[in-house]
C-alpha cells in the first residue's frame, strides 16, 4: 500500500533541514581549511587590513597581523655585556639610550649613530635569512658575538609593508643554526622603537 503524500508533504522542510547540516559538514576541503585560519589572517589575505594596501602573502600577511599585538617593552645595554634576548615572533619595544651613552659593537659613520642607540642579543634557531621589521627607520646590525670582527649582511627589503606602517624590513641572509648575535640598533630619531622578528620563510 502506498504511503499517503498529504502526510509526507509536511515531513519534507524537515528532511531538508537536517540535509543542510549534512553539507555543511561535506564542504570542500579548501573551504574548510580557509575557516580553520585564524580570522586575522583570512582577512588579510582576501581584503587587506587597510584601505588601498596590497594583499600579501599568507606568511607575511601573519606578520601584519601580528604586527597588530602588543609590544612587549625592554631595555637594551649600553655597551655590550650582558644579556637582553629578543625572541623570534615576540613583538617588542625598546627604549633606547642617547647615543653618546652607548659603546657600539660595530662602529658606523656618524649620521648613523646620532640620536638614539642600543644593544639587545639575538639567537637563531633553524639556519637562513630572518626578516626584522621596525618603526621607526632605524640602523640594524648583527654581529657574531664569538666573533665580533664580523658582521651579517641584510638584503631583501618587501616595500609593501610600508603601507602598513612599518618604516622598515629587512632580512639578514643566509645566517648559522644555533648562533648568538649582538643585535645593534643606531640612528633611530625617536627614543622608542618597536619590532618584530620572523623566522626563515618557507622556500
Amino acid at each position: 500500500m502506498s504511503p499517503d503524500r498529504s502526510v509526507l508533504k509536511p515531513l519534507v522542510p524537515c528532511v531538508l533541514t537536517a540535509c543542510g547540516f549534512i553539507v555543511l559538514v561535506q564542504m570542500p576541503a579548501v573551504a574548510s581549511d580557509a575557516l580553520a585560519q585564524p580570522q586575522s589572517v583570512q582577512q588579510i589575505q582576501t581584503t587587506p587590513p587597510v584601505a588601498g594596501c596590497p594583499t600579501l602573502p599568507p606568511f607575511r600577511a601573519q606578520l601584519v597581523a601580528d604586527w597588530a599585538h602588543p609590544a612587549q617593552l625592554i631595555q637594551p645595554l649600553s655597551q655590550p655585556e650582558g644579556d637582553v634576548p629578543v625572541s623570534v615572533g615576540t613583538k617588542v619595544k625598546i627604549k633606547l639610550l642617547p647615543s653618546e651613552k652607548v659603546t657600539l659593537v660595530w662602529q658606523e659613520e656618524e649620521g648613523k649613530t646620532v640620536k638614539f642607540a642600543g644593544l639587545l642579543t639575538f639567537r637563531t634557531g633553524k639556519a637562513g635569512g630572518y626578516r626584522f621589521l621596525t618603526t621607526p627607520y632605524v640602523w640594524l646590525e648583527l654581529v657574531p658575538i664569538d666573533a665580533p670582527n664580523q658582521k651579517a649582511y641584510a638584503s631583501s627589503t618587501d616595500r609593501r609593508f610600508k603601507c602598513y606602517d612599518i618604516k622598515k624590513n629587512i632580512v639578514f641572509q643566509n645566517l648559522h643554526a644555533d648562533t648568538q648575535y649582538w643585535l645593534q640598533v643606531s640612528g633611530s630619531p625617536l627614543e622608542e622603537v618597536e619590532m618584530l622578528i620572523a623566522e626563515p620563510e618557507a622556500e
